[in-house]
């Protein structure tokens, strides 16, 4: 399966036609191609299927030299068509346009593994895209969960520095380094819009080999104590290149660190509304598919309606944190990944222009949107009302949960790894520990008089669209007018 195609530094018309070419999977002669491209002042059916071949393929630059200027589209554009202008074909020449241009650098990074060649890759420093990207991935599939290991992940692995891409990346207060097989190079883009990219620094928590090549299919995670550094590793073929397998690893390893530092990691959406001098910060947790990015979305649309100034924290992975006495909570991410199969096309247009679209096989199933700014996913953000979004409940509308008995049986009622009410990721193989902070977390909400709700969000895609319209109502008038 062809992901994405790479090119170094600075590319010839020609040698561009060339790499095109090469990765082409069907029989084509080259001297044919030039020929038609320059020569033959009609559209012939075996290169126009190789127009469109290419043109739905991602296309990257890989630059290294940093005075060498990033290109246009329009330069591109100029110098694909010197080949047409020779004897005035009238060919279209757009399809062959770079999608995005990777500024990558050296840097002599320190680690603890002498076996593995990391010194020797090169890391991203910045990302420009040129287009909206669909990005192609493999199939998503439940049959590789993620596994805490016992034992060594990197003890009998090898690896080629030229095969692989360093992302150094800041996630919370934890700054992690992951080496991206340049099979799946389009996902450093879409990683770089989730998470800032920064330079390695001296320290970092975490490790993450992710599409390294082997029979063995596994997404796995060690903490070496030697090192007090967190590991992770995703290999496999080409059925492991899915965007989801590599966010849901980072989220594995940084929440395993949020719990090591007494902090609980939830599955999650924020919303901060402000209204006539009343401050609220909402939060929305809760099961896998239980609707948390749709009630957001639906808030912040009751918010607009209403003219209410409303904004979103976070989506998909929050943390809660208790300071100064009270409960408060973070983001992790910058940048909302949802799946738009239900969504409206009038929302997916709003954010269209700086959107990723994430493709699997014809469907694009995920759209990336930027939510927040790095800073504001730091800061601390008390807790006025906690929902619990329950796919699975036995009746309907939702409920105030009115004791503290009450509310802990909810919330780890659900307690296995598609139904939990914690981060499900590494919050899992933490049992012991998650369970003591959701007793804890949830008493001090509930001495505090902080509301907890139950929301029932069973239903049909259809009938969701309604549902969450009419309990992101029912919630304003609830929390903002007291009714």
């Amino acid at each position: 399966m062809l992901f994405a195609l790479e090119f170094d530094e600075e590319v010839s018309a020609r040698s561009y036609l060339k790499e095109l070419l090469k990765c082409y999977p069907y029989d084509i002669e080259e001297t044919m191609v030039l020929s038609l491209l320059t020569k033959n002042p009609f559209p012939y059916r075996p290169l126009l299927i190789f127009l469109q071949y290419f043109s739905a393929i991602g296309k990257i630059h890989i630059i290294t030299k940093p005075d060498v200027p990033s290109p246009s589209l329009q330069h591109l554009w100029e110098n694909m068509s010197r080949l047409v202008q020779q004897s005035g074909s009238i060919l279209p020449m757009h399809q062959f346009a770079f999608d995005a241009t990777y500024q990558v650098k050296k840097h002599p990074l320190s680690h603890p593994y002498a076996h593995l060649p990391l010194s020797h890759i090169p890391f991203l420093s910045e990302v420009q895209l040129h287009s909206v990207p669909v990005i192609a991935m493999a199939k998503h599939s439940h049959q590789y969960p993620i596994r805490k290991s016992d034992t060594f992940l990197y003890r009998d692995i090898s690896m080629d520095a030229t095969c692989f891409l360093g992302i150094c990346i800041r996630i919370g207060n934890f700054q992690g380094i992951v080496f991206l097989h340049r099979k799946a190079l389009w996902f450093a883009a879409a990683l770089s819009a989730m998470y800032p990219i920064t330079e390695p620094g001296v320290t970092y928590d975490f490790l993450l080999l992710f599409g390294l090549q082997s029979h063995r299919k596994q997404r796995s995670y060690y903490y070496d104590q030697t090192n007090a550094l967190y590991i992770g590793m995703v290999s496999g073929g080409d059925e492991m290149l899915h965007f989801l397998y590599l966010k849901e690893m980072i989220l594995t390893l940084y929440n395993a660190l949020c719990i090591q530092k007494h902090d609980l990691p939830i599955h999650a959406s924020m919303v901060h509304i402000a209204c006539s001098q009343q401050q609220q910060n909402l939060v929305f947790a809760g099961m896998t598919h239980s609707g948390k990015s749709e009630l957001l979305d639906a808030i912040l649309k009751s918010c607009h309606t209403r003219k209410i100034a409303a904004s979103a924290y976070y989506d998909d992975s929050g943390i809660l944190h208790y300071l100064d006495n009270a409960i408060v909570s973070t983001g992790s991410e910058v940048s909302a990944c949802k799946d738009i199969s239900y969504v409206k096309k009038q929302q997916l247009f709003a954010h269209y222009a700086s959107g990723i679209f994430l493709k699997e096989e014809d469907t694009i199933r995920y759209q990336i949107t930027p939510l927040t700014t790095y800073e504001s996913s730091l800061q601390f953000y008390p807790v006025h009302a906690l929902f619990y979004l329950n796919a699975k409940a036995k009746f309907q509308g939702w409920r105030k949960v009115e004791s503290l008995d009450d509310a802990i049986a909810l919330f780890l009622g659900h307690y296995d790894k598609e139904d939990f009410f914690c981060q499900t990721l590494a919050a899992y193989d933490h049992q012991v520990k998650s369970q003591e902070l959701i007793h804890e977390f949830l008493t001090i909400l509930y001495t505090q008089n902080v509301g907890i709700y139950e929301l029932s969000t069973k239903g049909t895609p259809y009938q969701k669209q309604f549902l969450f319209e009419r309990l992101a109502n029912a919630i304003l008038d609830e929390i903002l007018d007291g009714k």
